[in-house]
């Protein structure tokens, strides 16, 4: 059987002592040449290295994003906790190009983030940098190396804010809504008004569409849910920048139902109308004639209302003269005029022709004219709680001779009546002493009654 070679045995084999003399070593050198350590598999033992820097391991707003909202919360989070005596408005910054910018920095231990709010609401359509500085220091006393920064850009809108109705309270079912936080910015802004009775439908844009353009109060055309609570929401869109932003979900209730009204008639205000060809002005004569060829306008003494003033309803009576009822069949319609028309030289004011504000509905009486509408009803409240809605334009499909304010047929002179809710009894108002002592009123008659 063959045998396996075996290797020399260590006493076998030359020592390298004899063949290669060694020279004599100190004590201190035989010491260094010991191990350092003492473990059985003889390894050495080194110091542990030194810990890493601190290091950013995420950012918001995110680097480079664009319409970002300028109420956004801005953060820089570690990935250790850090010294929070080396976190503040000297080692962190908020920049405009190279300028320093006023703000508060923080630190929350918890989710070792750097906060950062600006004392100043951010401009719109800007590009802001966050800095972080190199003297920011871990909590073991590591520094944060060279730093960090990053940019964001701002979006081009405002947060629709301040609602009137506001948010919670109580108004009338004709109330003009309108809405702050609009700012000019590059393109036109338009708003759209969602309402309705369900506010996740409102929160959700699911509700319907009320309004949609550049205004930001909106006269309704249709009275609010009566006795109970309105739902609405603005969206603001810059198409410009391809930018939707929806607002918050607002309410208002309608005065109850068991709420009294009072009914009140309004006093006339001024009033005339113009021949276009040949143009003639004739201004508080005994007549107002409408037609295509004529603009004619009636103002309303709308002054010294109740308050708080709550419309319910409104109702206006035109009379024509005997020798024009049968003109009646070619209608009557109201419009609105956006600045306050006055007679003088020339009939003046800015209507606004694209929508009626009412159209003429017979009477029992052959002669008159009923002009009856939630558009008007509201229109006539803006011309007193918001001002500048001030003179009603009639127009009519044929030649018509209304009786005026002060025409001879009393029973038949214009007559606007409205219903307010009685929510509270009207203040007593201080008049002048001429004008008690002429008896001018602007309210002829008010009488308390239920709105039938």
């Amino acid at each position: 059987m063959p045998t396996r070679s075996r290797a020399p045995s260590l006493a076998a084999r030359p020592t390298s002592r004899a063949r290669h003399p060694l020279p004599a070593l100190s004590a201190i050198a035989l010491l260094a040449l010991l191990p350092s350590g003492c473990s059985k598999g003889g390894s050495t033992v080194t110091a542990p290295p030194p810990p890493p820097p601190p290091e950013i391991v995420s950012v918001y707003p995110p680097p480079r994003s664009v319409l970002v909202d300028y109420l956004t919360d801005i953060w820089a989070q570690f990935d250790r906790k850090l010294d929070p005596a080396t976190v503040n408005g000297k080692t962190v910054y908020l920049k405009l190009d190279t300028t320093r910018l006023p703000a508060v920095v923080s630190y929350d231990s918890t989710a070792q983030r750097i906060h950062v709010h600006s004392t100043n609401p951010l401009t719109l359509l800007t590009t802001y940098t966050i800095e972080v500085s190199a003297n920011v220091r871990a909590a073991d006393g590591e520094p944060f190396t060279n730093g960090y920064l990053w940019q964001f850009t701002t979006q081009s809108v405002r947060h629709p804010t301040n609602p009137f109705p506001a948010d919670g309270g109580e108004d009338s079912p004709f109330v003009t809504v309108n809405w702050g936080g609009n700012e000019t910015t590059p393109g036109p802004l338009i708003y759209e008004l969602y309402a309705g009775l369900d506010s996740a439908a409102v929160a959700a844009r699911t509700a319907p569409l009320v309004y949609r353009g550049p205004a930001t109060q909106v006269v309704p055309q249709v009275r609010w849910h009566e006795f109970g609570t309105n739902y609405w929401s603005i969206t603001v869109e810059n198409p410009a920048q391809g930018e939707r932003y929806n607002g918050p979900v607002w309410r208002f209730r309608t005065p109850a139902a068991s709420v009294p009204v009072d009914s009140v008639d309004i006093a006339n205000g001024d009033f005339g109308y113009m021949s276009i060809i040949p143009q003639r002005t004739f201004c508080q004569t005994g007549e107002i004639i409408t037609g295509p060829n004529y603009r004619s306008f009636q103002g309303w003494q709308l002054v010294n209302l109740p308050s708080p003033l709550r419309f319910a309803r409104a109702r206006w009576l035109l009379s024509s003269t005997v020798a024009s009822q049968d003109s009646l069949a070619g209608g009557v319609n109201v419009y609105g005029a956006f600045t306050s028309p006055a007679c003088g030289f020339r009939v003046s004011g800015n209507p606004n022709f694209v929508q009626p504000l009412a159209v003429g509905v017979p009477e029992a009486d052959p002669r008159t004219m009923r002009l009856e509408s939630d558009y008007l009803t509201a229109y006539l409240e803006a011309s007193v709680r918001r001002g500048g809605f001030l003179g009603y334009f009639l127009v009519s499909g044929r030649v018509v001779h209304f009786v005026s304010a002060f025409g001879n047929e009393a029973a038949y002179k214009p007559n606007l009546r409205i219903w307010t809710y009685h929510i509270t009894p009207a203040p007593a108002r201080a008049s002048s002493p001429a004008a008690a002592a002429s008896g001018a009123l602007p309210i002829a008659h008010r009488a308390r009654t239920r709105l039938d």
